[in-house]
């Protein structure tokens, strides 16, 4: 028997030559570049939940709104209405307001201390007997339900017709 033979096999051909470029439609770079800015968004914080102030003066009434301008699907969050007396006299009824097409779009809403009446537009809270540089508070307590932006009012109105007003506006992100 003779040993196999031990001669070198032939090299296979060398591959064509072709271009080494990466081809992609407008749309496919469009998806790229969005999919390249989301962790770096997400890493500084642009779509992290987000509070905001608004504040409103009318009279002797000082109307301070902290309210989340950004937060996730299913998060809950709160806004703090703060209402002051800084006039000089006693002011025998303060209605705080919320409008109920804002806080319509979220679940789960609560009340510190619970809403007195609801009407067919708004949410309201009386206080009685707000002494001139006493302040408080009225915390509404919600999740984000929907996806989208809600826009809505705040407001405080004194016994003598005076109001302050605020605009509030929520983003909702999945």
């Amino acid at each position: 028997m003779t040993p196999p033979s031990t001669a070198t096999q032939a090299e296979p051909p060398a591959p064509p030559p072709f271009d080494r470029r990466l081809e992609l439609d407008r749309l496919q770079w469009i998806a790229l570049l969005v999919l390249w800015l989301l962790p770096i968004a997400g890493l500084t914080g642009v779509l992290s939940p987000a509070t905001r102030s608004a504040d409103s003066t009318a009279g002797p009434l000082a109307l301070q709104v902290e309210y989340p301008h950004r937060l996730r699907h299913k998060t809950a969050l709160a806004m703090r209405i703060t209402v002051k007396n800084t006039g000089s006299a006693e002011l025998a009824r303060v209605t705080l307001r919320v409008d109920q097409s804002y806080l319509r779009e979220f679940s789960a809403a609560r009340f510190e201390p619970q809403a007195q009446r609801i009407a067919d537009d708004r949410y309201e809270l009386e206080l009685q007997a707000l002494r001139p540089g006493e302040t408080r508070h009225w915390v509404v307590e919600f999740e984000g339900d929907d996806w989208g932006r809600y826009s809505g009012h705040v407001s405080a109105a004194g016994p003598a017709g005076e109001a302050a007003e605020v605009g509030v506006s929520t983003l909702v992100l999945p």
